[in-house]
């Protein structure tokens, strides 16, 4: 078994563990540095926005909390 395919099947495995069931799979690609600025470009268009103040003093409660 090759090492590529022995961490997607220990990925796998990991995942399967963790939930019960496969539903998601991270996919790790190099990419050539020509293609450095639409991988940024990407990285910002999905990128979580910041946390409110608020939403911030809910997520330090619910940590507090739990």
């Amino acid at each position: 078994m090759t090492k590529q395919m022995k961490s997607a099947s220990e990925m796998k495995a990991a995942t399967v563990e963790e939930n019960g069931h496969m539903d998601r799979r991270i996919i790790r690609v190099e990419l050539p540095p020509a293609h450095a600025g639409v991988t940024a470009a990407l990285r910002r268009a999905f990128a979580a926005e910041p946390l409110s103040s608020d939403e911030r003093a809910f997520e330090d409660l619910l940590a507090r909390l739990g």
